[in-house]
């Protein structure tokens, strides 16, 4: 009976010892997983200062170069409170430039650093408050257009302006005239020399153009008459329609009527000016020795295969001397005549006895329209009708 109960003792001895080294392997693993989660925690918080650190270093590198390149680096915040403030010190001024785009883009900058502090001193454009508007821009482009009593002679607006700036909002118009070119950007400095500001409540040639009122032009831009020959060219009036003056013919390339080729047309011209309409879908147009290009992105306003018409211009600038207005309602500034109407206006006495004499001495001579009108109604009968 000892031997059992000694057998007994052994193997509770032994029992516990194994549960106590199984406790502690436990104990000892647990230990090890902790030690283990503490290396993988240090490991991730020094990643994350260290890609802090690194996207810091990237950042700081990026706005370095952005710098260097002239390109503004700030954020929007900043550059939003630092608008208002410069506007809250503005007075009889405004900026004329508030989208922050232009400032990103296109303002010029200067940098300088204090201790820790970089400073950006941003170059703000400032003007008056009724400068501040956008203005629409015009080029003015003049035409010669035959008298209708003369075929040697022709009339051309005597302005030298070329281009209009126009703002409903603006009590001024702007005017650029001779071979001065246009600023650049979508800013322009009022202190440019190629600008002339003008007051839109005074009577004045480039208020004339944008009213487009025709007493008003005659008054302020004036008109001249000239003697032939007429130069050569091609005028675009809009779209694909072009104003031939002095074309003897022109030749179009152009897909045939069942579309499996291409033909070539031939157009012989016999007066001085026409208006024709071109298919954008020809290959070559040649107008003697001038190739015209059509304007593509009016290709739907023309049936392919329609051959269009010649039509005429009416010089209503002449006409409207000895025509009144209520004579002259139904023409329009653009129409356009299918024939051409001959006017049986009295010859200009004043061609006769001092034009010619004039022009032979020199070319370029012109002669103010108003002035040639004038003395001709002195010494002839005007006609108060427009046919034959």
């Amino acid at each position: 009976m000892n031997n059992v109960f000694d057998i007994l003792d052994a193997y509770r001895k032994t029992i516990r010892g194994i549960q106590y080294e199984f406790m502690e392997s436990h104990h000892r693993s647990i230990t090890v997983q902790r030690r283990h989660n503490k290396a993988l925690g240090s490991a991730l918080h020094f990643l994350r200062n260290n890609t802090a650190q690194l996207m810091e270093m990237e950042s700081l590198y990026n706005g370095i170069e952005t710098l260097m390149n002239q390109s503004l680096y700030t954020p929007t915040r900043l550059l939003a409170r630092s608008s208002v403030g410069c506007t809250e010190l503005l007075t009889c001024q405004s900026a004329s430039r508030t989208d922050y785009a232009f400032y990103y883009n296109e303002a010029k900058f200067r940098t300088f650093r204090h201790e820790t502090t970089l400073f950006v001193v941003i170059d703000v454009l400032v003007t008056a408050r009724y400068l501040n508007a956008r203005f629409q821009i015009y080029d003015l482009i003049t035409m010669l257009l035959q008298t209708p009593n003369r075929e040697d002679y022709y009339s051309l607006l005597a302005t030298d302006i070329t281009t209009v700036g126009f703002s409903s909002h603006a009590d001024h118009l702007i005017q650029v005239t001779g071979h001065r070119r246009l600023p650049d950007g979508y800013v322009w400095s009022s202190s440019d020399v190629s600008l002339t500001i003008v007051d839109r409540n005074r009577p004045t040639c480039v208020r004339a153009l944008i009213v487009g009122n025709l007493a008003e032009i005659k008054a302020t831009c004036r008109y001249t008459i000239h003697k032939y020959p007429y130069s050569r060219s091609v005028t675009q009036l809009q779209g694909n329609m072009f104003l031939l003056t002095n074309i003897s013919e022109f030749h179009m390339n152009r897909p045939n009527s069942n579309n499996t080729g291409n033909e070539l047309s031939t157009v012989h011209l016999t007066k001085e000016q026409s208006i024709y309409t071109f298919d954008c879908h020809c290959f070559t147009i040649h107008a003697d020795e001038i190739r015209i290009v059509p304007d593509l992105r009016h290709c739907e306003d023309i049936d392919i295969f329609n051959m269009s018409t010649f039509h005429y211009p009416i010089n209503i600038t002449y006409l409207s001397e000895y025509f009144t207005a209520d004579q002259l309602s139904s023409l329009e500034v653009d129409t356009l005549l299918n024939d051409t109407v001959e006017a049986d206006l009295p010859d200009s006495t004043i061609v006769d006895k001092l034009l010619d004499e004039k022009f032979s001495i020199e070319e370029k001579t012109a002669f103010d329209m108003e002035m040639v009108i004038n003395s001709t109604k002195t010494s002839a009968d005007v006609y108060d009708n427009l046919a034959n």
